[in-house]
């Protein structure tokens, strides 16, 4: 259910996913990689937060630059989680390790930002007529090529106040053990195809289909008839991070 285009979030879901950044719809969570988990699940999924920025600028018909000029003045929903690890340092002292977030944004914004545009479009055609508000719309689809995620979204503003966090730029490796990425080996999920279809709002034909020509990672072969997708393979790719091994392009 959406207000004025944004998602409503049922009371009953306010508690994981989070207080947003002051006067955009930003909600940021952190936490270990299980409570990340728990995070999607019962919240991304049910709402259709399930694509990441460069995702969400494809449903839109947008730049990415474009979703991330409407995210900073509130007009996309976002959930972010970052994931944390805690660490004694030398002396004794505590220190939080805590990496760039995870960014999902929801399906039926985009969708409905996508449908105004082609409304705009559409009368403007027809009309042969343009309002200084449909200049103002066209440009924010466009977005400022100098924004970047790194300026905004990468750290979270509460932050500035907490000493004891460190990022990633400098400590990633350490909250992750392989560089940036977001989950570490002994961590690994592993899911099969339906949870794959749902996480990239595809059939489970189309998943198979794009295994097939190389467009998203390859499925590990547990057994004769059981197979499984590394979570965080699926995860860099819904993010824009994933690169085929050997040929094939992103999805």
């Amino acid at each position: 259910m959406t207000t004025k285009g944004l998602t409503e979030i049922p009371r009953k879901l306010r508690r994981l996913c989070g207080e947003p950044d002051e006067g955009t719809r930003i909600f940021r969570r952190e936490g270990s990689y299980e409570e990340m988990v728990e995070w999607f699940d019962d919240l991304c999924v049910p709402l259709h937060f399930t694509v990441s920025p460069g995702g969400a600028a494809v449903y839109a018909g947008v730049t990415r630059e474009g979703v991330y000029k409407r995210m900073r003045v509130g007009k996309l929903t976002a959930f972010c989680f970052h994931i944390t690890k805690k660490k004694q340092t030398l002396f004794g002292g505590k220190r939080l390790l805590k990496s760039e977030p995870v960014v999902y944004l929801s399906v039926p914004e985009c969708q409905a930002w996508r449908a105004e545009l082609e409304a705009r479009a559409a009368r403007i055609e027809a009309t042969k007529q343009v309002t200084e508000e449909d200049k103002a719309a066209f440009e924010e689809a466009e977005g400022e090529h100098t924004v970047r995620m790194h300026d905004f979204l990468a750290n979270d503003p509460k932050d500035k106040k907490r000493k004891n966090v460190r990022r990633p730029s400098s400590l990633g490796a350490e909250v992750h053990g392989r560089g940036e990425a977001h989950v570490t080996a002994t961590e690994e999920r592993l899911l099969c195809v339906k949870k794959v279809a749902e996480l990239l709002s595809l059939s489970p034909r189309d998943v198979w289909r794009k295994v097939q020509e190389r467009r998203i990672p390859q499925p590990i072969k547990l057994g004769p008839k059981v197979t499984r997708w590394r979570f965080s393979e699926i995860l860099a790719l819904m993010r824009g991070e994933w690169q085929p091994d050997q040929g094939g392009v992103k999805l």
